[in-house]
């Protein structure tokens, strides 16, 4: 029996100085275990799973902010005295730009902000695609599709069939 108190002791001493571990302090701000909490605190929002979900080319980056910056942007406070934690992160889709972002209040663990940015960027400069029978290629900006070629026998995968025998 006392061996199983002292087992149990020595694991809640464990947690507990894990968990202060992983609470953010000027030296570990950017520990890799407290940015992966912070992250998981924000695929708890509908639109940042979402995104995640539609966009699997993303890429995040996570910095700290300030309270009060913090507090701006969301739209309370500040609070005078107010002391706590926030992080934000910008979830980015690689292809057409799209971005998230998320205010992280670390005090609480929970989501304090998203907004999400839709570029006016519908395609990739210089992709292809078929729309119906005709061959369209994405314009510079990535704004519009332009028709490049009516193709006679249709198009499939982006090119056109050569004759009505090579489908």
């Amino acid at each position: 029996m006392k061996y199983y108190v002292a087992v149990i002791g020595i694991i809640l001493i464990v947690v507990i100085l894990l968990l202060n571990t992983y609470t953010p302090t000027e030296d570990n701000i950017f520990h890799p275990a407290l940015i992966d909490d912070i992250k998981a605190i924000s695929f708890g929002s509908p639109i940042v799973s979402e995104f995640v979900k539609n966009n699997p080319k993303y890429n995040v980056s996570v910095e700290p902010i300030e309270d009060d910056t913090a507090e701006d942007i969301i739209g309370i406070g500040p609070w005078e005295g107010s002391e706590k934690v926030y992080y934000k992160l910008i979830f980015r889709e690689n292809d057409y730009g799209s971005s998230i972002v998320v205010i992280v209040d670390w005090t609480d663990r929970k989501v304090s902000y998203t907004k999400e940015n839709r570029p006016e960027r519908i395609c990739i400069p210089g992709s292809v695609k078929c729309q119906n029978d005709r061959l369209q290629n994405c314009s510079e900006d990535g704004k519009s599709w332009i028709d490049i070629e009516n193709c006679a026998y249709g198009c499939i995968d982006g090119h056109c069939i050569i004759d009505s025998n090579s489908t």
